[in-house]
C-alpha cells in the first residue's frame, strides 16, 4: 500500500513529507534507490518477508555505511541507535549511537519514533524528506527500511539510509 502524507512539526519551514512503499524513482538519490532495490530483492526472495540486514549486500552496506543508520526495538517500543554512520553524524552535529529515539531533544526525533513505530504496524519501505532546522544542512532525505535485527528485543528493527542533501547556506 503506497501512501503519502506530510506531517508539519514546529520548527521546521515545511512539512515532513513522509512515502509509503516509494517506488524507485520517487526517491532522488541514487544510494537510497540502490538500498531500495537491494531490500526488495531480499524480500522478494523470503517470499514477501522482511530480510535480515545481512540478505542486503554486504558492499552496498559497506559503501553507504557513512550515511547508515542500525535502529534496534526496544521492549516499551522505543528504538535504539545501535549504530549512526560517520557522515550523518557531522551533518547531525552528534553521533547518537547507543541514544533512545525518544531521548533526543527535538520534535522531528518524535515524529520520527512515529513513524517507526507505524512501521511496526506496517512493514514496508517508508521515504521521508524534510528541510533540516540546523544552519549545517539543507534537506534530510531517509530510507527507512525494515529488518531483522539480531539484537533487538523481537528481532525487528530498521536499516536507515539518511542523507543530509545541500548546504544550507548556499540553499
Amino acid at each position: 500500500m503506497r501512501r503519502i502524507f506530510d506531517i508539519y512539526v514546529d520548527g521546521l519551514d515545511e512539512p515532513m513529507r513522509v512515502i509509503s512503499n516509494p517506488a524507485g524513482d520517487e526517491l532522488l538519490d541514487a544510494r537510497e534507490r540502490a538500498m531500495l532495490k537491494s531490500w526488495r530483492n531480499a524480500s522478494f526472495k523470503r517470499n514477501g518477508g522482511i530480510p535480515r540486514r545481512s540478505e542486503l549486500g554486504a558492499s552496498l552496506i559497506d559503501a553507504l555505511s557513512s550515511n547508515l543508520m542500525d535502529l534496534h526495538l526496544l521492549p516499551d517500543g522505543d528504538f535504539l541507535y545501535a549504530s549512526c554512520g560517520r557522515a550523518v553524524a557531522a551533518a547531525f552535529g552528534s553521533d547518537v549511537t547507543g541514544r533512545r529515539t525518544s531521548d533526543l531533544p527535538s520534535a522531528i526525533a518524535r515524529v520520527f519514533l512515529s513513524v517507526y513505530r507505524l512501521g511496526l504496524k506496517h512493514p514496508m519501505p517508508y521515504s521521508t524528506r524534510h528541510r533540516s532546522p540546523h544552519d549545517r544542512v539543507g534537506f534530510w532525505h531517509r530510507l527507512i527500511l525494515p529488518v531483522a535485527a539480531e539484537r533487538s528485543e523481537d528481532g525487528r528493527g530498521y536499516l536507515v539510509c539518511s542523507l543530509p542533501i545541500g548546504d544550507r547556506a548556499r540553499a
